[in-house]
C-alpha cells in the first residue's frame, strides 16, 4: 500500500523547533551553540544586562563600541576562560586601563562604570607577566618580562631592544607586582615604586619628586 503525505504529522513534529525560533527571533535573541560563545561580551547594564555586543581577539575601538553597544556605556563584562580583557577608559588604549581575567558583574564596585572606550581581548596563555613599551597606549618597541628572568637592568633594556628611559607604559597581568626605578640597579638613590596595575600612562602616575615617564632604568616583577 501506498504511503501517503501527512502534512498534519510533520507539523506536529516541526512546531516545537519553529516556535523556539520564533520566540528568540521576537525577543531580539539569537540561538548558539555553546562551542560558538564568543571569547568577551560587553553590557550595557549590570549583571550582563541591557544591549551586549560580543568581542573577538585584539583591539576593540572608539568606533567599534559606537556601533554596539556604545562609548561610555559598559557595565559587565563576560569573560571565557582563558581570555584576558584589558579595559581602558579613553580610545586608543589610553587613560585609566583594568586588566580582567574573568567576568565582571558590576563595573559600578570598581569605579569603572560607563567609561570604557576602548579594549584589548588577549588569550591569558600568551601573556607575560609584565610588558613595558616605549609610548604610551601601549604601543612603540616593547619588552616582555616573563618567568624565566623577572629582573631587568639598564643591560637588559639596552641589549634586547627597548631601551634605557624610555618606558611610558606598562601592562601587569593580575597577581604580579612590578618595582620600576629611576635608576639602574635599586640602590635607594632614586625614586622606586611598586606598580600592581595596567597603567597606560606613566605620565599620571602619582608621587613626589621626579617623573617616572621615560626615566626607569630598572625593574623587577614578584
Amino acid at each position: 500500500m501506498k504511503q501517503f503525505f501527512q502534512p498534519s504529522r510533520c507539523w506536529q513534529l516541526a512546531a516545537p523547533a519553529i516556535a523556539i525560533a520564533l520566540f528568540a527571533s521576537l525577543n531580539g535573541t539569537a540561538v548558539h551553540a555553546a562551542d560558538d560563545s564568543p571569547p568577551v561580551t560587553v553590557f550595557q547594564h549590570v549583571y550582563e544586562g541591557g544591549q551586549a555586543q560580543s568581542v573577538g581577539e585584539g583591539n576593540v575601538t572608539i568606533q567599534n563600541l559606537r556601533s554596539g553597544v556604545g562609548n561610555d556605556r559598559i557595565s559587565s563584562i563576560r569573560i571565557e576562560p582563558g581570555y584576558t580583557v584589558l579595559a581602558c577608559q579613553h580610545s586608543r588604549l589610553r587613560g585609566r586601563c583594568d586588566t580582567y581575567t574573568s567576568d565582571v558583574s558590576d563595573l559600578r564596585t570598581i569605579d569603572f562604570n560607563d567609561v570604557i572606550s576602548s579594549l584589548r581581548v588577549s588569550k591569558s596563555a600568551d601573556l607575560s607577566p609584565v610588558t613595558a613599551y616605549q609610548h604610551i597606549g601601549f604601543s612603540g618597541r616593547s619588552l616582555d618580562i616573563d618567568e624565566q628572568d623577572l629582573t631587568i637592568t639598564i643591560q637588559d633594556l639596552r641589549s634586547r631592544g627597548l631601551g634605557n628611559d624610555v618606558i611610558s607604559s606598562l601592562r601587569i597581568t593580575d597577581g604580579y607586582t612590578v618595582e620600576v626605578c629611576e635608576h639602574s640597579r635599586n640602590d635607594g638613590s632614586g625614586r622606586c615604586e611598586d606598580l600592581t596595575s595596567t597603567i597606560s600612562d606613566v605620565r599620571t602616575f602619582p608621587g613626589p619628586g621626579i617623573s617616572l615617564n621615560d626615566n626607569i632604568s630598572y625593574l623587577r616583577v614578584t
